[in-house]
Parts: C-alpha cells; sequence; structure tokens
C-alpha cells in the first residue's frame, strides 16, 4: 500500500494530489462521538473536526480535500483507512469549510495524480468524472461545515458510489447571442458556419475577488437558439464573468480582468466578423440541497465593440486616370494597408465592461479592396473595417490609410489622419476617395448612425 504524506498545509501548501487505489469490499467504519471530548486543547482563533465515515465497501486508502470559504483548497491529507481518519482531529481556523472525501478499496492499484494549489470543488470534481473509467471502485462523500473558535465539530459521512457524494448543483446557462443586427454584418462569420460558441467563465464568491472556479467550454447551438453553458457549483452566492467568441485565436483569455487583443499579424476588413466576441456578467445564487441539483439561468450576452468600414467612391475615377496614362496597377493587385495612428484600444475589462488598455504601436492591417454590402461594385470597394473595443461612451480612432501596388510595393494613394467616430453597438461608414487620393479631387464622408453626417475635404 503506498501511503501519500501531507502534500500542502493550509497556506503553505504547495500543491495538491489525489491518490485513489480500486478494490471491492464491505466494511462499516464510524466515530465514537464522546471519545475525543476535552482531548484536544485548541489555539486560540481555531477549531477542529473529527470525521467518521460509513461505507459499502472496504476502504483501504483514502483521501480528504477541505475547502475553504472562497472555495479553494486549504488541505489534502491521505489515510490508509476510515479508523484512521477518525481516530484523531484536524484543527483549522474558525470558518466555514466544505470538505470532499474520495476513496477506495483495493491495494493492488494506486494512482497518483497532482493537481494545482488553487484547485476548487468543481475543478476536482472536473478531474473525477474525466477520469472515472480509471476508477471504478471511486466512493466519496462531502459535507459543508461552520467550525467555532473553540468548539470541535464531529461528522458523519456516507460514501457513495462515483462523484454521487458531491453534492454539487449543476448550473445551465442559455446564452443569448446578439443578432446580425449590427449593420455590414457579413453572413460568413464563424458562428453561421456551424461552429460551436467558445465561453470562458470565471466564477467568484459574490461580492469579492475570490475566484472559485474557471471554465472553458465549446457551447453548442440549441432549438432555441441559445448556446448552452454548463457550470457545477455548491450552494452560495456568486458574480459570474463570461467572455465568448468563436475560438478563431484572436484573443487572449487567461484572465477575463484583462481579456487582450492579439495584435501580432493583425487581421481586419473581410476577416473581421469572425473576430466576433461578447461578454456578459450576472449573479448566481445556488441554494443548498441535499443531493445537489439542477438550476437554469438565461444571460444575454452584448458585443463590447462599435464597427467601423472603409468604403472607396472613386473606383470609376480610379480606371478613369488609367485609361488617361497614369501608370497605376489593376485594383485587383492593390494592397490595403490601414494603420493606427495614436493609441487603440487592445485590453478589456469583463467586470467593469470597459477597455482597459491601449497600445501605440502602429497597430495595422492589411487586406484587397472587396465589394462592399450595399454598394455598387461598380463603383465602390470596402478598403477597411474593424471592430474597436469601447466602454459605451462615445469615441474615436485616428487611422491611415494607403493604396500599395502589390507589385512594386510602392504606395499609389495615401490619406493620412483619418478621424473615424464610434459608439458601441453601431457601425461608422467612412466613403472617400481613397483609391485617388491627392489625384482627383474629393475628400471623406463620415455616416455615423446615431448623429449628424461628417464631411472631410482633403
Amino acid at each position: 500500500m503506498m501511503r501519500m504524506n501531507r502534500i500542502y498545509e493550509m497556506k503553505w501548501w504547495s500543491y495538491a494530489c489525489l491518490v485513489l487505489c480500486v478494490a471491492l469490499g464491505v466494511c462499516l467504519t464510524a466515530c465514537d462521538d464522546d471519545a475525543h471530548e476535552g482531548e484536544y486543547p485548541l489555539p486560540e482563533g481555531q477549531g477542529a473536526m473529527i470525521i467518521g465515515l460509513e461505507s459499502r465497501a472496504e476502504v483501504t486508502d483514502l483521501t480528504l480535500y477541505l475547502f475553504g470559504s472562497d472555495g479553494t483548497a486549504v488541505l489534502c491529507e491521505t489515510y490508509d483507512n476510515p479508523r484512521e481518519l477518525a481516530s484523531g482531529y484536524i484543527p483549522v481556523p474558525a470558518g466555514s469549510y466544505t470538505l470532499v472525501i474520495v476513496a477506495n478499496g483495493d491495494p493492488a492499484d494506486t494512482k497518483v495524480e497532482p493537481l494545482p494549489e488553487d484547485t476548487t470543488i468543481p475543478d476536482l470534481v472536473e478531474w473525477l468524472k474525466a477520469h472515472a473509467a480509471d476508477f471504478p471502485y471511486m466512493l466519496t462523500a462531502s459535507e459543508q461545515v461552520e467550525v467555532a473558535s473553540g468548539d470541535i465539530e464531529r461528522l458523519h459521512l456516507v460514501l457513495t458510489d462515483g462523484t454521487s457524494g458531491i453534492h454539487l448543483s449543476t448550473v445551465r446557462l442559455a446564452l443569448s447571442v446578439p443578432g446580425l443586427d449590427l449593420p455590414a454584418y457579413t453572413a460568413t462569420r464563424a458562428g453561421s458556419e456551424g461552429k460551436p460558441l467558445r465561453c470562458v467563465a470565471e466564477v467568484y464568491q459574490a461580492g469579492t475577488s475570490n475566484r472559485v472556479h474557471r471554465r472553458v467550454q465549446d457551447c453548442s447551438l440549441q432549438s432555441d437558439g441559445t448556446f448552452l453553458a454548463e457550470l457545477s457549483l455548491m450552494p452560495g452566492d456568486y458574480d459570474l464573468r463570461l467572455w465568448a467568441d468563436w475560438n478563431g485565436g484572436y484573443y487572449n483569455t487567461d484572465d477575463l480582468g484583462k481579456v487582450t487583443v492579439l495584435t501580432e499579424n493583425y487581421v481586419a476588413n473581410g476577416e473581421t466578423d469572425k473576430k466576433d466576441a461578447y461578454y456578459a456578467t450576472t449573479a448566481l445564487s445556488i441554494p443548498s440541497s441535499p443531493t445537489g441539483g439542477v438550476e437554469g439561468a438565461s444571460v444575454s450576452l452584448e458585443r463590447p465593440f462599435a464597427k467601423y468600414r472603409l468604403i472607396a467612391t472613386d473606383v470609376e475615377a480610379y480606371y478613369n486616370l488609367i485609361e488617361k496614362g497614369e501608370a497605376l496597377p489593376p485594383i485587383e493587385d492593390l494592397q490595403v494597408r490601414v494603420t493606427y495612428e495614436g493609441f487603440f484600444p487592445t485590453g478589456f475589462n469583463v467586470a467593469t465592461g470597459k477597455p482597459n488598455d491601449a497600445l501605440n504601436t502602429g497597430i495595422h492591417y492589411t487586406s484587397v479592396p472587396t465589394v462592399a454590402e450595399g454598394y455598387d461594385a461598380k463603383v465602390n470597394r470596402q478598403v477597411g473595417a474593424d471592430f474597436v473595443l469601447t466602454n459605451g461612451e462615445e469615441s474615436f480612432v485616428n487611422v491611415t490609410i494607403q493604396m500599395v501596388d502589390t507589385n512594386t510595393g510602392e504606395a499609389v494613394a495615401t490619406v493620412q489622419h483619418v478621424k473615424i467616430p464610434y459608439k458601441r453597438g453601431h457601425l461608422t461608414t467612412v466613403t472617400g476617395h481613397f483609391l485617388t487620393a491627392g489625384k482627383t479631387p474629393g475628400g471623406v464622408q463620415i455616416d455615423t448612425e446615431w448623429g449628424e453626417d461628417i464631411v472631410i475635404e482633403f
């Protein structure tokens, strides 16, 4: 039999591990409630637990996990059998705790699996479920307890099959994604291609910065048009933060407090709608249940963006210049380069719903002139489009727009300092002579949808 030493102890432990041994037998073990009365002097501010187990099977190895009120593990201890667990007391600072017992019976097969220091109860349950096939005789039990200073809590737990002894509630989130009502939103977005919605969920103890669970999952489209996400949580009150996208690799979502736009090899224009993303924050309240249960909640996601597009209205003028002898390439041989002047929002805090970072590094994207939705292709081309993270207030970005001959690498037209106003959930359309700037008279007209049109002469 392999016996694990204490892996980490309260806040000084550096890691946790899970020991599971598989077997079958029959045993009944409990704790004498009076055996320890008055035997253990407790330090000031501390209480203790004495734990007895009842099992239908002989248990030769078990692991105790103790989770604090913030949902993270504070103790992981391994015992040879229930009698050893019941023979001593477990001192802890006064407070609220959730304990989880994972037990097995066969000494012939022992498996050690490391778990991160910040393991939470849902993390543990997800790991156990994922490895359930490896441990067919696994037994579990759980209990929530309030430990008072100077008191010894005596607990009697019954081990049950699999993970059924861990009384988590399943929370089913019906996620509503904004429709295609943002103007100039193309049908080529990733979602319309049947891909699942990638959802990142972070769950915090209500009103605190204590994160108790994080899960990344693919959410499939349901018959009612929503996307289904699921979480497993203990009873309690929580703050939920969500980020969802189409898993295109456009964002770093390791921390929803600082979602980051990836600017290396930045893409936009024809790729813009594939970068679509959404966020939401909401409160969750999970009631106590002796066996766990299923809770449902509907969450409406919203876009954190404004959108703009750049429309060149001088296609005919461009070809007229070629007919007059200008050494210009066909439009098909042009590359468009749009460069952001000054700061461009690149970070977003889901909790506040506002950008929290920006870069002034000349972020740019390249593309080719494309057909513009709603415009006559004979005289117009779309030469740029992008999403911009917003805080809900009106703001603007400045861009430089260049037309580059892909045969020579030389710029054939440049328009600088184009100020693009934007507002969350709205489209700004900028039209102008971008193909022939400096060669024909003209300017820029800006349609913001929510305000007066703006005309800028070159």
